[in-house]
């Protein structure tokens, strides 16, 4: 411009130093971003929150469904689902409009990728703003793998469902032969059994004078077989009858029973020297009547096996093995090999021959039941001729 006679230029300058500043900044943090984005692993969709219109996705999203980031933009809901109810473009609609509104919502659904896969989503769609606007935020996992796992699962469970209505119908079947052979046991074997006994009762005291010496053996044979098979029948319907019986659970005071039991041992072999030690106030939860079999089982065998002892001792107590109450009887008898202990417990096994102790070989088996039915477990420790020890817990 002119002033005067001379010519002026005139130059102006801004700092800009602080908006190239936020600018830089605004880049690295639209990188972070990005970087964060992608890295995510799970798919991140971001849509319009008016149209519904994809507006951004990350790489996760890509991979999982198999679309470039430039075909995501022209996918809607119905291109990225199966279609089958309930996953219909209807329903998604319904739970998009609810999430724009402001209520997040958590479901799965049944997506569809490029190829036409079907597979499982867990999806949390909520309203987010991102850069100041308001957005639309999907997070999809892909939880096929857990789907399929819970299938599997359902699908066990109906098999072992069927299994269990199978095995119950098998059990209730087995109950009612038990309770058949039991009534054939009791009334069936029971008549002959007593006519045997009783025909041979008679012949050895009416008709003894007319029997020989061998007659006589082979008589006296003919009965204590007779009164073993007693025994035996006793002890299949007590192993039946413990076995259905129903629990009738209350407080038991075992050591009230155990001092009962050995007074009655003591009343009926007054002549024998037997120290009873039994431990006091040991209660326990359990059906009495099966508790009361249980100690006098225990408490016989020891009674019986330290017959042979001219100072036997049996104890009856109580101890803590892997922080659990334990109870036990212990006795100085006979004792016996425990390279045999697994057969201690079943049926009809013996680990001594009757003409060295009597009995039918049931009773343990009987025991072990009932501490089995209180949940419990039960099991020995012994040495030949140095007594036994039996633990059980309930």
């Amino acid at each position: 411009m002119e002033y005067g006679n001379r010519e002026y230029n005139f130059a102006f300058a801004r700092d800009i130093t602080e908006r190239e500043h936020a600018n830089e900044e605004l880049r690295k943090s639209e990188e972070n971003y990005r970087s964060i984005f992608n890295a995510a692993n799970d798919a991140i969709f971001v849509h319009n929150i008016d149209t519904g219109d994809i507006i951004d996705v990350n790489q996760r999203m890509c991979d999982l469904y198999g679309y470039s980031s430039q075909e995501v933009h022209q996918l809607n809901v119905e291109d990225l689902s199966s279609g089958q109810p309930p996953y219909t473009q209807e329903y998604a609609l319904e739970l998009i409009n609810k999430a724009a509104g402001g209520e997040p919502q958590l479901f799965e659904w049944m997506a569809k990728d490029k190829t036409g896969r079907l597979f499982w989503v867990e999806v949390s769609l909520k309203r987010a703003v991102i850069g100041g606007t308001a957005r639309l935020l999907a997070i999809v996992r892909d939880v096929t793998e857990r789907k399929q796992a819970e299938e599997e699962i359902r699908k066990l469970n109906e098999e072992l469902e069927q299994r269990v209505i199978e095995r119950t119908a098998e059990l209730t079947a087995a109950n009612k032969e038990l309770e058949s052979f039991s009534y054939s046991v009791s009334h069936d074997l029971r008549a002959p059994l007593r006519a045997i006994n009783g025909f041979s009762q008679i012949l050895q005291e009416e008709h003894a004078s007319r029997i020989d010496k061998q007659g006589k053996h082979y008589l006296n044979r003919i009965r204590l077989a007779g009164q073993h098979m007693d025994e035996i029948i006793d002890g299949l319907l007590m192993l039946s009858r413990v076995t259905r019986a129903n629990l009738m659970k209350q407080e038991v005071d075992l050591s009230t029973i155990a001092r009962t039991i050995a007074d009655v041992h003591q009343e009926t072999e007054p002549d024998r020297k037997v120290t009873f030690t039994i431990k006091e106030e040991i209660t326990v939860y359990g059906d009495k009547n099966l508790l009361q079999i249980v100690m006098e089982n225990l408490i016989g065998n020891a009674w019986k096996f330290t017959s042979k002892k001219k100072h036997a001792k049996i104890e009856f107590g109580i101890m803590e093995i892997d922080k659990k109450q334990t109870y036990f009887v212990r006795d100085n008898g006979e004792g016996f090999n425990m390279e045999y202990a697994d057969r201690l417990f079943s049926s009809f096994s013996r680990l001594h021959g009757k003409d060295e102790f009597e009995g039918s070989g049931i009773g343990l088996a009987t025991v072990q039941r009932i501490v089995h039915r209180h949940g419990g477990c039960i099991w020995a420790k012994s040495e030949p001729d140095k007594g036994a020890v039996f633990y059980f817990m309930l």
